[in-house]
């Protein structure tokens, strides 16, 4: 498409939709197709339970202080 476009739907009903809410803020990653895999992981829905870290099943890095880079 041009111009290339993109859409972000959260679904009222989800819990992320209140911490994003709160936070008033949150990030977007553009992936590319060979990312489908890790994309269709972090679409599911979170459960009420934040305790859960969606990081926990795939590879990722994180800094000195724990935090997600």
């Amino acid at each position: 498409m041009e111009p290339p476009t993109i859409s972000v739907s959260v679904y009222s009903g989800n819990i992320i939709n209140a911490v994003i809410r709160d936070c008033n803020l949150f990030g977007v990653n553009i992936l590319s197709d060979q990312q489908l895999k890790v994309g269709m992981h972090f679409a599911k829905g979170l459960s009420s339970d934040l305790s859960y870290n969606q990081f926990d099943s795939c590879d990722h890095t994180e800094d000195m202080e724990g935090e997600l880079l």
